[in-house]
C-alpha cells in the first residue's frame, strides 16, 4: 500500500473523519479541502490537522484536531510526518492538496473509495460493506469496544449529539460476552 493511501486511512481513522473532510469532490480548492499547510507538527509527539470544512461547522470556522505520536505498528504522527517530508521533497507548496494520487492530482472521494474498495476484495473482503464514513464508523467501534466512555467518543468524532450512537457495531464477541455477564 502506498504512503498517501495508508496515511489517508490512518488520518481518517484516529482523525474520525468524515471522506470529505480530506480528499476532495471533483475540483480542489484550498479554501476548503486539506492542504500541506493544514498539517502542523506543533511538537515532537503532537501533529494537528486544520479542517477547514466540516459537516457540523456551518460558519466555516475551522476545527483543529490534535494527533499524537503512540505505540505500536500504526502511528498517524510518524505516517504524516513521512508524507509531509515526501511531498516538501516534490516541492509542494503550502496551498497545495497535502494528499494527492499517483497522478499528483488532488486525492478524490471517488479515488479513494475506489482504490479502497480494489485493496479490500483483493484481501477477500466484499466492498459492500465498506464507503467513505467506514473509518469514522470504525474508529467510534473500536473505542467503544476499548471501554472508551461516550462523552469521549462523541467529542473524539466532533458529534453534537448522541447520533454517533448509530456509528458503534457490536461484535459478536461482545455480544457474548455481555451475555455471558447476565446469568
Amino acid at each position: 500500500m502506498d504512503l498517501t493511501f495508508q496515511t489517508a486511512c490512518v488520518l481518517a481513522f484516529y482523525g474520525f473523519l468524515r471522506c470529505n473532510e480530506f480528499t476532495c469532490r471533483t475540483v480542489f480548492d484550498p479554501d476548503s479541502n486539506l492542504c500541506v499547510s493544514d498539517i502542523n507538527f506543533v511538537s515532537e509527539c503532537e501533529v494537528t490537522v486544520n479542517l477547514k470544512a466540516t459537516k457540523t461547522d456551518i460558519f466555516r470556522q475551522g476545527i483543529i484536531i490534535s494527533l499524537f505520536k503512540i505505540e505500536g505498528v500504526v502511528c498517524p504522527y510518524k505516517l504524516l510526518s513521512q508524507l509531509m517530508s515526501v511531498r516538501l521533497n516534490l516541492n509542494a507548496k503550502q496551498n497545495d492538496s497535502f494528499f494527492v494520487e499517483e497522478t499528483g492530482k488532488p486525492l478524490s472521494r471517488n479515488y479513494f473509495i475506489s482504490k479502497l474498495k480494489t485493496i479490500l476484495i483483493a484481501l477477500g473482503y466484499s466492498d459492500k460493506d465498506y464507503s467513505g464514513h467506514s473509518f469514522r464508523s470504525g474508529a467510534a467501534t473500536s473505542a467503544s469496544s476499548q471501554g472508551i466512555e461516550d462523552s469521549m467518543i462523541q467529542t473524539l468524532g466532533r458529534w453534537k449529539s448522541d447520533c454517533f450512537k448509530r456509528y458503534i457495531r457490536t461484535s459478536k464477541l461482545d455480544i457474548k460476552s455481555a451475555l455471558e455477564k447476565i446469568k
